[in-house]
């Protein structure tokens, strides 16, 4: 049995009463739901599961555990036995969540994202579960205040357009730890004896966050002493401001729509992967409203509709610039990221494109911040000068054409036209009957396409992918001089 000094009992109880629950939970609490806790073992979110433990009691939790399997078979599976035994040994039922090993990687192919963004995905499937099944009041995550400051740091360093960082409650998940230092974390968990796992990739430098995390933080701590105050006082305020933009922007409302038909889209907003599979519900705005509305507003609400279609975090901010300026009245239609938005009969569309899972199809985003990518072998790269770069499997470089980004490079589709130097339109389809291109081998072509225009749906196809001719607009050939 542990014995405390009277200081460290003063701060087990200072811990305990500082976690952060809003009085509808309490409530809720009190007349018997239960609360759930998402642990993975380590010190953050063993200390919540202790805490919550020791101030409302065993019966009062559910907890959930889930193993990724990314990692050694040893670790992954170690971690979820450590939570299952601690939460044994106390008598609290815990649900241990076994994601197939692989399916992360499948699932951020799928999406065209990372592994973390996918395993996120995953863990929040099962989350959503969890919560439903068992009647929870709330999931409390273990997100902390090293984790807020983390995050706003990251955020300002990739320009987002949020500063206002981690929430402290979004639905039915809560963070009762979010203005908690890790110190104190990992001090309640010492003086309790009580040991945690820790996650080896961490210390992984690779990774952003862990840069932040272990390089650029403490150097603020070294050469800006106090920097960690000012920088949650400006998250509060910006918090304070993006709640006023939410209340202007919801005089901004989306309709839902799911009667926009394949063949509408293709050719009113020249969509990259309508062809790719079945139309998702879009939602729709008076152009007339979102335009008349503060720059401010505008691109809040349409953060909001990108948000709706689950599309948020890829959509590239200069596309958002485009849309809220009110010359994109004038171009109508952008497509980027699975992402539609287009203009239509006096109203602003915004839609996302769900691809089929095939192996041919492939959708390649070339920006700023990100000007390579690889198809099929081949790495195209756009350089300084605004050249798109090709290099072969045996090393060959070559260059293909002048290009502005953001642009992609994709897979051909049914409805893909080019445009001629006199204007006459003639499909891409045609272009490979023309080429005498086996319809098994056209799937493998790139066709390029920018992103911010309308005057042009595709700038080059690249059948010299496998074998045959290159079609690139007049203007945009290289020229070796």
């Amino acid at each position: 049995m542990n014995t405390f000094s009277a200081a460290d009992r003063a701060f087990i109880t200072q811990f305990e009463s500082s976690l952060l629950f809003d009085d509808d939970i309490l409530e809720a609490l009190s007349q018997g739901r239960k609360l759930g806790v998402a642990v993975s073992g380590g010190a953050d979110s063993l200390a919540l599961l202790t805490a919550c433990l020791h101030r409302f009691g065993k019966d009062a939790l559910s907890v959930i555990t889930v193993n990724h399997n990314m990692r050694a078979e040893a670790e992954t599976a170690g971690d979820a036995a450590f939570v299952a035994d601690y939460c044994d040994a106390q008598g609290i039922f815990c649900a241990v969540e076994e994601i197939p090993r692989g399916k992360v990687s499948a699932v951020a192919a799928a999406r065209a994202r990372g592994e973390e963004e996918a395993a996120r995905f995953l863990r929040y499937e099962a989350f959503e579960r969890f919560i439903a099944q068992h009647k929870l009041c709330a999931l409390c995550l273990a997100h902390n205040q090293n984790d807020m400051l983390e995050t706003l740091v990251m955020r300002f360093l990739q320009g987002s357009a949020t500063a206002s960082g981690i929430a402290r409650r979004r639905g039915a998940y809560i963070r009762p730890l979010l203005e908690t230092a890790r110190a104190d974390i990992e001090r309640y968990l010492r003086v309790q004896k009580l040991t945690w796992r820790t996650d080896a990739t961490n210390a992984d430098t690779r990774y952003m966050r862990n840069r932040i995390r272990h390089v650029l933080l403490p150097a603020l701590d070294t050469v800006l002493p106090g920097w960690k105050r000012a920088v949650l006082l400006g998250a509060q305020k910006a918090a304070e401001d993006e709640e006023a933009l939410a209340v202007l922007s919801e005089a901004l409302v989306w309709e839902a729509v799911t009667e926009v038909s394949e063949a509408t889209l293709a050719k009113e907003a020249m969509a990259t992967e309508a062809a790719l599979g079945a139309p998702a519900v879009s939602f729709f705005v008076s152009c007339d409203d979102f335009y008349a509305a503060s720059l401010a507003v505008r691109r809040r609400a349409l953060y909001t509709a990108l948000t709706k279609i689950g599309e948020t975090e890829r959509f590239p901010y200069r596309l958002v610039q485009a849309v809220c300026d009110k010359r994109f009245l004038q171009h109508g239609a952008l497509t980027a990221c699975g992402v539609t938005v287009f203009v239509k009969n006096g109203r602003l569309f915004v839609k996302k494109m769900q691809k089929k899972a095939t192996e041919s199809g492939f959708l390649a985003i070339l920006t700023e911040e990100e000007r390579e990518c690889a198809v099929h072998g081949v790495q195209y790269a756009v350089n300084a000068d605004g050249v798109l770069l090709k290099t072969a499997q045996d090393g060959a470089v070559s260059a293909v054409l002048r290009v502005h980004l953001p642009l992609c490079i994709r897979s051909a589709q049914s409805a893909d036209v080019v445009r001629a130097k006199d204007g006459a339109e003639r499909s891409v389809s045609g272009l490979f009957s023309a080429w005498k291109i086996p319809r098994a081998e056209r799937v493998h072509i790139p066709v390029v396409q920018e992103l911010l225009t309308t005057e042009q749906p595709l700038v080059a196809v690249l059948g010299s992918a496998v074998g045959s001719s290159d079609w690139i607009e007049q203007e945009r050939k290289w020229e070796v001089r």
